[in-house]
């Protein structure tokens, strides 16, 4: 049964000492008349739009104020002084930024904020909980548009607003990314960062202190990679001082190849480039780098008996594709593309055509033939200017090579080439019946302006990158295909285990050596010195 229901003279209850010990909390802050009938129960006024209640009351307005108003200057009870105190503790255990003051991480809080946000409420006006100043702008307008502002009023407890600390023209010893890696990183104290209060205080007594996960300069022994040195920095030739971390402290050293030496590192050891390389001219957007970064990407066309070792084709894995010529079969063009493998498909299939016998209800079957096919694909990206004519037209050589050739005599006819790819082939004649050039969504394109503006002449608006899907190869085979032919215990007809194997290379597995021909089963005599490479 509520309350209101009962028949009690509501104003002969008690209030006051409604504390432990028989203190009085002096509340309720706001007196008035209690008398009111049933139907205005619960009433507000009208519907919620716009406005509380549909209205805007002057007298509730005051009340809510008068009300907050005692409750943080009651000299008779604490609630205010202790509400105060717990904001502005908050404020010193929250996380400090590079925009928070020494003393408050988030900035002083003080009741006028929430005494002008009781007036606002009703309004939809947002004012700061914390700062001297409520009406501080936190957006890109910080600094300007406040009321502290137009005042000329410096908040140093304020909220703390990043737009104000960090400005466009920053100097780097303010770059707190640089003072970490500057003064932090190459010390050997395991502290990255403290600061007074935080997460890491108790009620804001104390400091947080942000640590390694783990100390790598110390306790373990290795030697780690220096960073540049101001020689080489202000150079731009990158990092110089390259220590070997192969050797571990009293053990023996890891064979590997020296890293420290920058003809073994990947930039150089296939001739890639690095497109990000300090110290780069990219003043002149026409010019570029000036020569091509990727050499096997810029490599041009060539023809030959073989593939040409003396130009920059090394790579990743060995990838190229030589088109024979109809009149010289010893010839072939060869294409080199960058080994950015996407595909590789190598399909074997074999047709047995179905016999049945009279009185038998089973199928039999007799072999008929052997077929295989590849599919593969790759990306092809100009990581500059001088790649992108010589890296089109290989690619166009590529596909001239499905059309037809033409004998002296005018006779039509196919074109044969040659793959070699890594171990799996070597030098594998075949056909490639069909190809794609895809351009993927992700890919810039040339747009060819010079600096001069019209139009460059040494380029053309094209993609930067192409994917060539969809190739078909069907090799033919240089040995007639067959089961394998091993040898068990040096007899082909024996048994136990293998000790030789057979011939039939449908993979390759060539060595890929700078003699031609090399291959592990023309080098391999045996199982035993395969498992002893």
């Amino acid at each position: 049964m509520g309350i209101l229901d009962l028949k009690t003279n509501l104003k002969s209850l008690r209030y006051g000492k409604d504390r432990p010990f028989g203190g009085s909390s002096n509340q309720p802050y706001i007196k008035g008349d209690i008398d009111v009938k049933d139907s205005e129960v619960g009433r507000t006024g009208g519907p919620d739009f716009l406005l509380r209640g549909g209205t805007l009351v002057p007298k509730r307005i005051g009340n809510d104020v008068s009300r907050m108003t005692q409750m943080f200057f009651d000299l008779k009870s604490p609630n205010g002084v202790l509400f105060t105190a717990k904001q502005n503790v908050l404020s010193r255990t929250a996380v400090a930024t590079q925009a928070s003051g020494k003393a408050l991480n988030e900035g002083a809080y003080l009741p006028t904020s929430t005494l002008l946000q009781v007036v606002g409420n009703n309004l939809g006006i947002h004012l700061n909980k914390q700062g001297l100043d409520p009406t501080k702008r936190t957006g890109p307008d910080a600094g300007r548009k406040g009321l502290g502002d137009l005042l000329g009023f410096k908040d140093p407890l304020g909220l703390p607003v990043y737009n104000e600390v960090v400005t466009s023209q920053q100097s780097t010893k303010d770059n707190r990314l640089v003072q970490l890696k500057e003064n932090k990183l190459t010390t050997s104290n395991n502290i990255l960062y403290e600061y007074s209060g935080g997460p890491g205080s108790i009620n804001g007594i104390g400091k947080t202190r942000i640590k390694r996960y783990e100390n790598t300069n110390i306790n373990k022994g290795y030697e780690v990679i220096q960073s540049l040195s101001d020689k080489s920095r202000d150079k731009g030739e990158g990092n110089t001082e390259i220590i070997d971390f192969r050797q571990e402290p009293g053990g023996s050293k890891v064979q590997t190849l020296n890293y420290s030496n920058p003809k073994n590192r990947l930039e150089q050891r296939v001739n890639l480039g690095d497109p990000g390389r300090k110290g780069a001219d990219r003043t002149n957007y026409q010019k570029g780098t000036g020569k091509a970064l990727d050499e096997l990407n810029a490599l041009s066309l060539y023809k030959g008996p073989h593939q040409d070792n003396e130009k920059p084709i090394n790579d990743f894995v060995k990838f190229r594709i030589g088109v024979i010529d109809n009149k010289n079969p010893t010839q072939k063009t060869y294409m080199h593309f960058r080994a950015f493998l996407d595909t590789l498909n190598d399909s074997y299939s074999s047709q047995w055509n179905s016999e049945q016998l009279m009185g038998r209800g089973e199928n039999f079957y007799r072999f008929n033939n052997f077929t295989r096919t590849v599919s593969l694909g790759w990306t092809v990206a100009a990581q500059s200017k001088q790649e992108l004519i010589p890296m089109y037209q290989k690619l166009n050589y590529l596909a001239s090579s499905l059309a037809p050739d033409y004998t002296d005599i005018g006779y039509m006819a196919g074109n044969l080439v040659t793959l070699t790819l890594g171990g799996w082939f070597y030098e594998q004649p075949g056909i490639i019946t069909s190809m794609t050039l895809d351009v993927p969504t992700e890919s810039p394109w040339e747009i060819a302006i010079p600096v001069s503006g019209s139009s460059d002449p040494s380029v053309k608006e094209l993609p930067h990158i192409i994917k060539v899907t969809g190739v078909q190869f069907i090799p033919i085979q240089t040995f007639t295909p067959r089961v394998q032919r091993n040898e068990y215990n040096g007899d082909p007809e024996g048994t136990g285990d293998v000790t030789k194997f057979g011939r039939e290379r449908y993979i390759a597995l060539a060595r890929g050596l700078q003699k031609r021909g090399d291959n592990n089963y023309d080098r391999v005599e045996s199982v035993n010195e395969i498992n002893n490479e």
